[in-house]
């Protein structure tokens, strides 16, 4: 056995070190943690309060960050009277940049609300940065005052200098999961997906003196796999403590751990007959195997005690094909087998289903998904739970004895606005999370819908395998509570940390365990409280860990009074949760319809979920005209919902119409997407000449809206019909889209409509167009691209057509040759002081301002008009959003602010190099980073293994030198400022 040596604290600490180097950010002072706090004699549902604070401000901040969370309350939060964000219970934290909000002198921070069903409570954070590099924080904590409010919550009180009362301070805001917003388990541009690799073709396991774990806690390497043990699948422990482990290829190894240090395991052969046991589970006396490439479920025994499995029997075939296969099990806490499944395996035709069956399913809808079953201990009777999932491996039951699964994404979609990453799932009962085995579709399914359980937690990229929760551990209480999660090609156990949250929980992720490579199959907590694991799978090396904490043992803290607040509410709401998914299958009842209706207007998403689940097994008869007579937004919303999944063809009609008649632009933004997502549903059979113009005016009337998920359902819908400026709507939220999926959204969105543009809306369409060569992605990204100009260029006549190739296929390199090659002297180190007084821009030479946008190198990156390399943002419409001033203090200044997709990133390798620029797009999962290290000159590319980055940094520091303009004159500098207004 190898115990953590020093080499690893050494590079823990080089590691700390260099991050420290790479922060050019420097804060004043580390602050107090928020608190939640809420006026407490208000905490019953349906009070109305405004909190808030006041702050001097004796300079202008550089950059404003607010980020904060209404829990189990409707709010509206201001800064200075102006509404900057909304949030409706269950809500997730949000984290939102500002701009002209504050100003020097007095300010004021606020959030008016209406409490909910739980213990209603809010937290905010305002994260002030300056031009001296400092930062100022402001939260919530005791200090701040409450006024009750008559009327409308949302609206800011007139009077906003009224003294108001103390709030109340119930505890700091606990980092997991809600105090957090940082990513810290986001895969990012040198994470290597191709690590496993490198356990292909060795003797070795990997060192664990290289694995990375927390503080306190120790790992070592119990075994490596002999060169006739295969590798390694999965793991259970026997009754006696002892270990086996599945063998890829076929037949079960039996590992019985020595009380010694550093004494060999002892191990034996037990079964060489299964063919890849993906599932182990020892309950009944009896060992369970699922054995995947015999597709089937078989129970061992030892029937004459000689502690050999002599008999091995098949209890269920199960068909379908092998890779996203039968998967693990676990006994739920109800005595039954539960077995988890991939997208490749078929449901059981003799088994029972909670999930209510769609009545006009879609072609994709009717393929097959993951699902959750449960079954007898004999292997009958079965049940699927939960289906519409991808490819889970691992299941797991939690204290409360709630399911779990980690399921995996679609590599094909990655970087796609219909690409749905690797998620933590809650398999509520009657579930269907909506993916179906459909893959390189076109027009893309999408998987992510409204009628779809909520996900715990979206994690990102990923290869998920097993999943178990630390209840056995030896961990301190945070980590004996958190469900563990594996990723196998990003070599790292997570370790996600649950908060109850009404029906369901909250979670936010840590990386427990990263090593490279660590191609992690399975996990389990042995009678010890230990963790164990095990590598392996696709034929690398494999080996066997084992992860203790030795760090100082204390009792665990008390919870603060939110915290038992939270978790005495969602006791409640789960067992609300659980008795209506008991009513799914019900024989037809007029009693269950009259139990369940309340519910469907809940707060509470899992709530909500499970009773329109139990109304949409009953018989329409029942419900359908008491959906269409209901007079409640929230209740009559769900209800139509059910019955555009379950209703006759001939309702949709009626569901409409309905629809028509109800308040939309008063909804929340979760109802408004759930609105967005009925009327799709219900309009997708239908030819768009057939459409009612009343039903075309009230999606038109709503577009663009502030929300960008309903944005996206809107674009989709309207594009069908082509309202009058539909086309220059859209152009617009291209153009300030902030992200690579919302602007391949919007492409897309746009590609094959043939009619209403104008010169103007098709230039700036293919110039965006032009931008698909830097979006990242996987391996469908250039299936995507080609086939979204093909039906781009498809809509055009000829002579548009072969302009518009040319503009695509527009080589970079020609605009850097623009740029004068000539020495001018410099004339100043320019800064805004220098331009206080900013004289009027009318009459300027605007030729000549055409010229400095060569001079000045602008022409290498931006765009105005058909001038400029489509690199950086297209400045041919600036005029429209920025004053002359903003602009010029984006030349002088251009790492002030950095806008996400424009930042460049830093990377420390280990052979001691240090290399900046810009990572060039390629398919996420390449072994190698190419890196454009000079903004000016793009052959300038430096290109390494991502195996040696030691250490990554996104740069606050602009890809736009600074000093541009520095060799211009005063007056040639206010010429291109003239001419970047003018546009095109």
């Amino acid at each position: 056995m190898v115990s953590m040596s020093l080499q690893s604290l050494l590079y823990r600490s080089t590691v700390l070190s260099l991050m420290t180097l790479l922060s050019l950010a420097s804060v004043a002072g580390a602050a107090d943690p928020p608190q939640w706090i809420w006026p407490l004699e208000n905490r019953t549902p349906g009070t109305q309060s405004c909190i808030f604070t006041r702050f001097e401000l004796n300079d202008t901040p550089q950059q404003v960050r607010l980020r904060g969370l209404a829990d189990y309350c409707h709010a509206a939060f201001y800064i200075n009277g102006n509404r900057v964000q909304s949030s409706e219970p269950y809500d997730r934290m949000f984290s939102i940049e500002l701009a002209d909000h504050l100003h020097t002198g007095p300010n004021t921070i606020g959030v008016c609300c209406r409490s909910g069903e739980g213990p209603a409570a809010i937290f905010i954070e305002l994260v002030l940065s300056f031009d001296s590099g400092n930062t100022r924080e402001i939260a919530t904590d005791h200090s701040w005052r409450y006024v009750a409010l008559p009327g409308d919550p949302l609206d800011w009180p007139t009077n906003d200098r009224i003294a108001g009362k103390p709030v109340a301070a119930l505890s700091p805001v606990d980092r997991f999961p809600w105090g957090d917003d940082s990513d810290s388990v986001t895969v990012q541009s040198p994470d290597d997906y191709t690590q496993w690799e490198r356990a292909q073709g060795t003797q070795q396991a990997t060192d664990p003196s290289t694995f990375l774990v927390p503080e306190g806690f120790e790992i070592e390497l119990l075994r490596t796999a002999g060169e006739s043990e295969d590798s390694w699948v999965t793991m259970a422990f026997d009754p006696s403590g002892r270990i086996v482990v599945a063998q890829e290829e076929q037949g079960l190894l039996r590992f019985t751990l020595s009380d010694e240090a550093g004494d060999e395991l002892k191990v034996e052969r037990i079964n060489t007959e299964l063919h890849e046991c993906r599932g182990l589970l020892f309950a009944n006396n009896s060992l369970y195997a699922m054995a995947n490439n015999d597709k089937g479920l078989y129970q061992l025994r030892d029937t004459n005690n000689d502690d050999n499995f002599d008999e091995v029997k098949l209890l269920k075939k199960i068909d379908g094909d092998v890779g996203h296969g039968r998967n693990q099990m676990v006994l739920g806490p109800d005595g039954k087998i539960y077995a988890i499944f991939g997208d490749a395996v078929y449901e059981p035709a003799d088994a029972a289903s909670l999930p209510p069956a769609i009545s006009r399913p879609t072609d994709a809808e009717r393929t097959r998904s993951g699902y959750l079953a449960c079954m007898d201990l004999d292997g009958r009777n079965w049940q699927v739970v939960t289906r519409g999932l991808r490819n889970p491996f691992g299941i797991a039951f939690n204290a409360d004895g709630e399911p779990f699964t980690y399921d995996a994404d679609a590599e094909y979609d990655m970087g796609a606005p219909w690409y749905r990453p690797t998620r933590v799932d809650h398999l509520v009962a009657g579930g269907d999370f909506g993916w179906r085995r459909v893959t390189q579709q076109w027009p893309p399914y999408v998987p992510d819908r409204a009628d779809i359980p909520r996900p715990t937690l979206d994690i990102g990229k990923g290869s998920p395998t097993a999943v178990t929760f630390g209840s056995g551990s030896q961990f301190p209480l945070r980590y004996r509570e958190a469900l563990y999660v594996l990723d196998w090609a990003y070599g790292r156990i997570l370790a996600v940390h649950l908060s109850p949250w009404g029906g369901s929980y909250a979670g936010k992720a840590e990386v427990f365990v990263r090593g490279r490579p660590a191609n992690v199959t399975d996990i389990e907590f042995g009678p010890d409280g230990a963790m164990y694991f095990v590598t392996g799978g696709r034929g690398t090396q494999s080996a066997l860990y084992r992860v203790r904490y030795l760090g100082p043992s204390g009792p665990p803290a008390a919870p603060t009074i939110q915290q038992q607040a939270r978790r005495n509410h969602a006791e409640t709401a789960r067992r609300l949760r659980r008795q209506l998914e008991s009513l799914l299958g019900h024989p037809p009842s007029a009693d269950v319809v009259s139990r369940v209706w309340p519910h469907l207007g809940s707060d509470d998403p899992w709530i909500r979920h499970a009773a329109r689940a139990a109304l949409e097994w009953q018989p329409t008869d029942l419900w359908q005209s008491h959906t269409l007579g209901e007079d409640r937004p929230a209740v009559a919303l769900e209800a139509l919902l059910a019955l555009s999944r379950v209703g006759p063809p001939q309702v949709q009609s009626v569901i409409v119409e309905r629809l028509n008649a109800l308040a939309l632009e008063k909804f929340n933004e979760r109802q408004l997407f759930t609105a967005l997502f009925i009327y799709q549903r219900c309009l997708a059979d239908s030819q768009p000449a057939a459409v009612s113009p009343d039903v075309v005016g009230v999606l038109d009337s709503l577009y663009p809206h502030t929300s960008a998920a309903a944005n996206r359902l809107l674009s989709l819908m309207l594009s069908r019909f082509q309202p009058d400026q539909f086309i220059e709507r859209t152009i617009q939220l291209l153009d300030d889209a902030d992200d690579q999926h919302q602007r391949m959204h919007y492409l897309f969105s746009l590609r094959n409509i043939d009619r209403g543009w104008r010169a103007k809306t098709r230039k700036v369409y293919f110039d965006r167009l032009r931008e698909f060569d830097q979006f990242v992605g996987g391996s469908g990204m250039p299936k995507f691209q080609q086939l979204i100009v093909e039906e781009a260029l498809a809509t055009l006549a000829k002579p548009e057509r072969e302009q518009f190739e040319e503009q695509l296929h527009e080589d970079v390199a020609f605009w850097f040759e623009q740029i004068p090659q000539e020495d001018r002297p410099l004339v100043q180190r320019w800064t805004m002081t220098d331009f206080d007084l900013l004289p009027s821009l009318a009459g300027r030479d605007l030729e000549r301002g055409k010229k400095m946008f060569a001079v000045g190198r602008c022409v290498a990156c931006h765009r105005v008009g058909a001038s400029g390399a489509p690199v950086g943002p297209d400045l041919s419409e600036i005029s429209a959003r920025f004053t002359p001033r903003d602009v010029l203090r984006a030349v002088l200044e251009p790492s002030r602010v950095v806008a996400e997709k424009y930042r460049s990133e830093t990377f420390v390798l280990d052979d001691g190099r240090t290399v900046s620029g810009r990572v060039m797009p390629g398919d996420y999962r390449a072994a190698t980073l190419r890196v454009a290290i000079d903004p000016l000159d793009p052959s300038k590319l430096v290109e390494f293994p991502k195996a040696i980055v030691e250490l990554h940094q996104l740069s606050p520091v602009s890809p736009m030198p600074e000093g541009l303009v520095d060799t211009l004159t005063k007056d040639e500098i206010l010429d291109l400022l003239a001419y970047l207004q003018a546009g095109e």
